[in-house]
């Protein structure tokens, strides 16, 4: 009570007793008491622990002059035309002059038709030029990521990303499987036999008993492996061409699309082709190339304002709940050290 006292005077200038407010929410019937802890639903430590590097970084990117430019992979299937509503008149059936097409019976294709894999990047000021990417998937349903692989995504971002945008820019993407193919470490599989992984330390000047268990050799082995890179970043820090232009990359925390604006362009130019779609390929086309200029300054300023708004959420959040683990947590730990001998 004495919390809510303060709150009400601090942030709203508002002074009340406390057996006065104490009344007035009794009256409210909204009661004070224990709750039961959901911890099933709070986000795992590694996702928390993510964003919050991310949005750090991200802070730092955002107050310097560095060109951040955000890229992604979507896909449109042909038949594509949002919901099944539609107007249609309601005598269609009274007047001989109308046939079904007039009425709900509208010559919508089955299934949803062949499917374009789309490529782009953007920045606050729009696609970056020459980086747009479209080619028709092999599969139709499932998951787009399976129409596009690492030779793909890599060519892409060496012959049409790369050229096209400036020095010191910030690439930022998502955490596909091939925006981070890892280099080989030369480590073995940790499934590997017992004298595979006692070989690997040998080869490596690593001492160990002879007489570990195998589940100590992993833990040896994991202490001492070779940091992950990947290899775009590879690429980036050591290829002659790259070296001297300082671009960097920056992934995105998994599960966290509302921090990606390009998704939101992707969502703007669905909408216009649902509108317009007449179940054609060259329909399709052919309202592709206008959805491309529907993504306009206007409309990136509302985007970025957006993510800016999500970005300021999670880390206020984020700072909300840790604050509350810490209280916690020194009032465990005041306990732990009072139970100590």
């Amino acid at each position: 009570m004495r919390l809510l006292v303060g709150i009400l005077h601090d942030e709203h200038d508002i002074v009340v007793a406390r057996e006065t407010l104490r009344r007035c929410l009794y009256q409210w019937h909204i009661l004070h008491g224990f709750v039961q802890r959901h911890t099933a639903l709070r986000e795992r430590d590694y996702v928390v622990k993510a964003r919050r590097a991310y949005l750090i970084q991200k802070k730092i990117l955002n107050e310097s002059e560095r060109t951040l430019v955000y890229l992604d992979e979507t896909f449109i299937n042909k038949n594509h035309s949002g919901t099944d509503t539609a107007w249609y008149c309601s005598d269609w059936k009274n007047n001989p002059r109308l046939d079904r097409s007039f009425g709900p019976y509208i010559n919508k294709p089955a299934g949803k038709g062949e499917r374009f894999i789309i490529l782009n990047a953007v920045t606050k000021d729009g696609w970056v030029n020459n980086a747009q990417l479209v080619f028709q998937a092999h599969r139709r349903t499932g998951d787009y990521h399976g129409s596009m692989d690492e030779d793909n995504f890599s060519t892409w971002f060496r012959t049409q990303l790369l050229p096209n945008i400036p020095d010191n820019a910030v690439i930022i993407m998502d955490n596909a499987p091939y925006h981070h193919m890892l280099l080989e470490d030369g480590v073995p599989p940790l499934s590997s036999k017992k004298c595979v992984l006692q070989q690997w330390l040998h080869e490596n000047n690593i001492l160990f008993n002879e007489h570990f268990i195998r589940a100590q050799l992993i833990d040896l082995i994991n202490q001492h492996r070779p940091v992950k890179l990947c290899k775009l970043d590879h690429m980036l820090q050591t290829n002659p061409l790259y070296t001297d232009r300082n671009i960097a990359i920056l992934r995105t925390p998994q599960y966290h699309p509302e921090l990606q604006p390009i998704e939101k362009c992707w969502g703007v130019m669905k909408q216009y082709m649902a509108q317009h779609c007449d179940f054609t390929l060259t329909g399709l086309r052919k309202n592709l190339e206008t959805a491309w200029t529907k993504i306009t300054s206007d409309t990136l300023k509302g985007i970025m304002k957006k993510v800016a708004h999500w970005e300021d959420y999670h880390f206020e959040q984020d700072s909300l709940l840790d604050a509350v683990d810490d209280e916690d947590g020194r009032i465990n730990c005041s306990d732990d050290d009072s139970n100590g001998v």
